[in-house]
């Protein structure tokens, strides 16, 4: 067997209605993934499909800023914590056409 590549917009959750669908079963919850499937018979995805990002943290979520944490974003969260205005909330939407 040889592999391919598809280059459908495709997101991370995909992965769990991707499992679902070798078990031969379905999720009984609402969602909004889709198996990967069809790409990974070598057929396609969807081609108007587009994939939503959502990183950061608003102000009003005092929780992240309580106390900073160490490690690799020490400094991150030192500052988050000394200054909640300078984090900020950002959203994407990436589509074939629109990158």
């Amino acid at each position: 067997m040889s592999g391919h590549v598809a280059e459908d917009m495709v997101e991370l959750y995909d992965v769990m209605p991707t499992f679902l669908d070798l078990a031969g079963t379905h999720a009984a919850h609402t969602n909004f993934a889709r198996s990967l499937m069809p790409q990974l018979r070598g057929g396609a995805g969807d081609p108007e499909r587009a994939a939503f990002t959502e990183a950061g943290i608003n102000i009003y979520e005092p929780q992240p800023f309580d106390t900073a944490s160490g490690g690799l974003y020490r400094r991150k969260s030192e500052l988050a914590a000394a200054q909640p205005a300078l984090v900020s909330r950002g959203a994407s939407v990436r589509t074939r056409r629109y990158t």
